[in-house]
């Protein structure tokens, strides 16, 4: 997964790591084969997932207890 140079340019989005943040995240884009901005990206939306995921299950239990009320 390869950013297009072009994409970068229009559409840029800063993010700040200090010296080990960055280092892991090189070390996991060397392991990945990957570059680290699409790394990055695609751990951040992977996380947001998760936490939308857990959001919903939250309002879903919720919607069960009132249910049982």
């Amino acid at each position: 997964m390869y950013a297009d140079p072009a994409d970068i340019r229009k559409h840029r989005f800063n993010l700040s790591a200090n010296d080990e943040q960055r280092a892991a995240f090189m070390e996991e884009a060397a392991l990945q084969r990957k570059q680290v901005s699409p790394l990055i990206l695609e751990l951040a939306m992977e996380a947001l997932k998760w936490r939308r995921h857990a959001a919903n299950s939250d309002a879903g239990a919720e919607e069960m207890r009132r249910a049982d009320a």
